[in-house]
């Protein structure tokens, strides 16, 4: 009796934070004003009925293609939006694990500890004292005299807790004391602009220190200075598979390559490692495009370099963490070979479903789903009828109930 009340009170709560959320979103749709678009109302009322079963926000809604008339009912109903993508991980992976993919430091630490090959940390630059196994900076003088001391350049330093780059900074070659060419930019930049940069961040936060890595020959040509990052998506249910992945180009302004700091992203066969055509967000439109958007490389029908060996590294790495059971592994691709840069609880699944132009519940994904809908639960809701709407025998996920 009383679980029932809760439910119904939960319901209750999210379908009032999903219509607040649709109201907030209204003024997205009055300002699309293609000619090709479906009516206003039709719009309004697809894009709710899709944020409260799916999870798809207004802005979901274009940048899917959602709106399109080319897509039948049931084929928008395999997407899954950013409104309900955080719940439904946290069904995917136990919560008192996630902290091991969330903070880079433990994720680290732990990688050492199982063997995980991830590219290593030179060093931490902590002003707030936190005590850790590699050499610890503990405020600007330290890290200044570290800097000196080692004659340092071609470094990254990046927050512990950050997410999508933000924040990110990298020096190259040293030009003289205490003086680095910046990267990508190639502008001088100083110590004290670095140590302003950390502290004006992020201050009394924790930075990572390592080395700035060279991407494979292929990869460099299509942008230079900036590592792109191979995003391979792993499903742990006893033995780990490949899912998806997707390999992201940065613009070359920034040290980062995600699509928030102007990246692009092109899908990969995870069969064959081939590469096809790339998406990146512009004034909240997905464009699609064969090359890098600012260098005009070809990138599409090429090959990720080192593909099968970046494959089985994510397989093994997530085999050594099965606690975790959906997890995105971001993943340099060098000369010598793939190595780990860091993994994600929460992985690009928007992306995905663009560049795939098929939602995430239209393949195997959708039996691992469907032991956890409902809006108490994930906040999906599975439609049913029809062969391809059929939810077959449900896979186990480890580690849930």
């Amino acid at each position: 009796m009383l679980a029932s009340i809760v439910d119904r009170a939960e319901s209750l709560r999210r379908y009032l934070s999903i219509f607040r959320a649709f109201l907030r979103d209204i003024p997205k749709h009055r300002a699309r004003q293609d000619p090709d678009l479906p009516p206003l109302a039709v719009r309004l009322a697809e894009q709710y009925l899709l944020q409260a079963l799916n999870g798809v926000t207004a802005a979901n809604y274009y940048e899917l293609g959602l709106h399109s008339r080319s897509k039948t009912w049931q084929e928008k109903r395999d997407y899954v939006g950013q409104f309900d993508l955080p719940r439904l991980y946290r069904y995917f992976n136990i919560p008192g694990y996630e902290a091991l993919a969330r903070d880079k430091i433990v994720f680290h630490l732990l990688a050492d500890a199982l063997g995980i090959q991830a590219v290593p940390i030179v060093a931490i630059y902590s002003p707030g004292g936190t005590s850790l196994p590699w050499r610890t900076l503990r405020d600007a003088g330290e890290l200044a005299a570290h800097l000196e001391q080692t004659r340092a350049e071609h470094l990254f330093f990046k927050t512990a807790a950050g997410t999508f780059g933000r924040g990110a900074i990298a020096i190259g070659e040293r030009l003289g004391d205490g003086v680095w060419r910046k990267v990508p930019s190639r502008e001088r930049i100083g110590l004290e602009e670095l140590l302003a940069h950390l502290e004006g961040y992020a201050p009394n936060q924790t930075w990572i220190v390592q080395n700035r890595i060279r991407p494979h020959p292929a990869l460099e040509a299509v942008v230079p200075d900036v590592c792109p990052t191979l995003r391979v998506m792993t499903l742990n249910q006893g033995e780990p598979r490949v899912t998806g992945s997707i390999l992201r180009f940065g613009d070359g302004d920034v040290p980062a390559d995600n699509a928030g700091a102007g990246g692009i992203a092109f899908f990969v066969d995870h069969e064959t490692g081939r590469l096809g055509h790339g998406v990146h967000t512009v004034d909240g439109r997905s464009v699609f495009r064969t090359a890098h958007h600012r260098t005009g490389v070809e990138v599409a029908g090429s090959h990720v370099p080192f593909w099968t060996e970046a494959a089985a590294l994510a397989i093994e790495s997530a085999r050594r963490l099965p606690q975790l059971s959906y997890l995105g592994w971001d993943i340099a691709i060098t000369a010598d070979g793939p190595k780990v840069l860091e993994v994600n609880s929460s992985s690009g699944l928007l992306s995905l479903q663009k560049l795939n132009n098929r939602g995430l519940l239209a393949g195997q994904m959708r039996t691992v789903i469907a032991p956890f809908q409902g809006i108490t639960r994930c906040g999906i809701t599975l439609y049913s009828g029809g062969q391809r709407g059929r939810v077959d025998a449900p896979l186990a996920v480890p580690g849930r109930r």
